[in-house]
């Protein structure tokens, strides 16, 4: 609440029975994106479409039954990945829906939190691809090496979504309103 004491003040108003009412008024800095409607429209869509095929396909590769998720190295970033998914959802779904002048909190509660889940997702999908790699590389029996190709697959493609997903996120540039003038 300490960020956004300073965005917001309290005006006190009277009713018409004499009651006072405190009521919240921003007045921080507004900001405003590069895109027009349709494409600010457009990168929502994308957005969605891509959170919803890299969730599906995270979720995939859980399923398979392979030796590499048996090691640390590999389940561990596997496992953790879901909290950055988490928080990517939570930003992209926290994009309004449509284009306004828009406040502070709206920018950090979506942009950013974007921003940043994309990259956190990005490393510990790397991390967990690496690991796998390690493991089809050095430890993996010949026979047994298809669900392993298989969930590579299903993990590298995630991470190829991801890598698309902040491309598109980091075209989108926030401009203070202020500076516009």
């Amino acid at each position: 609440m300490t960020k956004l004491q300073d965005e917001y003040e309290i005006e006190v108003s009277t009713d018409k029975n004499g009651r006072e009412r405190n009521t919240a008024v921003y007045r921080g800095e507004f900001f405003t994106i590069n895109l027009d409607k349709t494409e600010f429209l457009r990168f929502r869509q994308t957005s969605v479409a891509y959170l919803s095929i890299i969730t599906v396909l995270h979720v995939l590769a859980g399923f398979i039954n392979n030796q590499g998720m048996r090691q640390f190295y590999v389940s561990l970033p596997y496992t953790i990945a879901f909290f950055p998914l988490l928080y990517l959802g939570m930003g992209i779904f926290h994009l309004p829906k449509t284009k306004l002048k828009f406040q502070s909190d709206e920018v950090r509660l979506s942009f950013d939190r974007m921003k940043t889940a994309s990259i956190s997702l990005l490393a510990l999908l790397g991390v967990g691809i690496i690991g796998e790699l390690v493991y089809l590389i050095g430890f993996s029996l010949p026979g047994k090496r298809n669900t392993e190709f298989l969930f590579f697959i299903l993990e590298f493609l995630p991470f190829l979504l991801t890598y698309f997903l902040l491309r598109s996120r980091q075209r989108v540039v926030l401009t203070p309103l202020e500076r516009e003038k």
